[in-house]
């Protein structure tokens, strides 16, 4: 799961960084990227289905991104909400039962809430990042939902090809 996290890490920090530098609104970077990030996501939660496996993903990925632009402005603030993030995911699909309606809503939930919890740090810890989105929040939360749709929906077109693939079947469960 690490792996996959530095993964998903490397490829939004060097696409989404330079889009939010060069714009230097926090959540436009993500906006690029999140079908990508969504879609990677889904992949390993689809191929390890056990409980924490999203919590793991996310905290590995908000840690990295720390010192960096990924996920919001750099701070510590990263890994509690990466860690709100994955446990949402977690319990969706727990309770869901791992059925393909729990991780269209799970990954779906967080990806719209990602911009509240951001704006909601960024605003507790007197940044002056939040002015700069908070008249983009509805539209940024919905695009943000579809787009997190759109990578679980291809997600699952990928792992219903490679799922009976031998390195797979060993990954799961």
């Amino acid at each position: 799961m690490a792996l996959v996290a530095a993964f998903a890490f490397i490829i939004m920090f060097s696409l989404a960084g330079a889009i939010n530098i060069i714009t230097g609104t926090p959540l436009i970077g993500g906006l690029a990227l999140n079908i990508v990030f969504s879609f990677i996501m889904a992949t390993a939660l689809l191929i390890i289905r056990k409980p924490g496996t999203a919590s793991l993903l996310v905290l590995i990925y908000s840690a990295l991104s720390v010192p960096t632009a990924n996920f919001g402005p750099p701070g510590i603030y990263k890994i509690i909400m990466g860690l709100i993030m994955g446990i949402i995911v977690d319990i969706v699909l727990y309770y869901g039962k791992y059925k393909k309606l729990a991780y269209y809503f799970g990954i779906g939930l967080v990806f719209f809430l990602a911009g509240p919890l951001l704006y909601i740090a960024l605003i507790l810890l007197k940044m002056p990042a939040a002015n700069k989105i908070a008249g983009l929040m509805i539209p940024l939360m919905i695009i943000y939902l579809v787009e997190a749709l759109i990578g679980t929906f291809l997600a699952f077109k990928v792992y219903n090809k490679i799922k009976d693939k031998s390195l797979i079947r060993q990954l799961s469960y």
